[in-house]
């Protein structure tokens, strides 16, 4: 992970880390973590609380009573992703880095990239137009790229945002394949992403889902739409 420098003024694009779902915590409007919660509600809640209200056959929702929150690292003991960011800070020599802080020569930066799991692709996708544009302007140079590490469903995400950037759906349901995010990533790295589909998703939608040791009910994963 450590990398050859051509020369002093070379600038090592940053790297952003998107987690799959279940990856990011939700919380409220009084900033308390709803998912995943303390250890009774992890181990005894069944989390009805993260169904969404879906208004239209695009699956799309804008229900805002829960906010993205932070990447979860760990849980219950269990490593979620916090070995790879340690791997990045003691082999890599990369630093976590926090949208708005402007960029210091010579400096290797990690963002995060929490988002809500629970939307869809296209949503979320338009807001990792967003963050990307953020970091461009961190470093002053909209000509900058990135480098990416997505998980699982963060990597849906990503090809979304590779093919259609932040073009926006219009009125027929349409959106133009355009592939302008691919000029603003350098390299990407995905990690067990569902490229073809996942049978998982059935069984979800008959079974409900475990995740994290815990259960989200049937009614709950029916509202989810990045479970479609």
């Amino acid at each position: 992970m450590k990398q050859f420098n051509p020369n002093d003024d070379y600038i090592q694009p940053p790297i952003i880390i998107i987690p799959g779902v279940g990856g990011t915590t939700l919380i409220n409007t009084q900033g308390e973590v709803v998912y995943p919660g303390s250890l009774t509600s992890i181990l005894f809640h069944n989390h009805n609380d993260l169904a969404l209200m879906i208004e239209n056959d695009q699956l799309h929702s804008t229900n805002t009573q829960l906010m993205p929150g932070s990447i979860v690292s760990e849980v219950l003991g269990t490593d979620i992703y916090a070995s790879l960011m340690n791997n990045l800070e003691r082999y890599g020599h990369y630093r976590k880095a926090r949208l708005g802080e402007k960029f210091t020569i010579n400096e290797r930066r990690y963002y995060l990239f929490p988002y809500d799991w629970r939307q869809s692709s296209y949503d979320n996708a338009l807001k990792l137009s967003d963050f990307i544009d953020t970091i461009q302007n961190d470093y002053q140079d909209p000509s900058i790229e990135v480098d990416i590490i997505a998980h699982s469903y963060g990597g849906l995400i990503l090809r979304y945002f590779l093919r259609y950037s932040n073009n926006k759906i219009n009125d027929q349901g349409v959106q133009k394949v355009t592939q302008a995010g691919a000029k603003k990533v350098r390299r990407l790295i995905q990690l067990g992403t569902p490229n073809l589909g996942s049978v998982l998703s059935i069984h979800h939608f008959v079974n409900g889902l475990s995740m994290l040791n815990f259960e989200i009910t049937i009614p709950s994963i029916v509202s989810i739409p990045s479970i479609y």
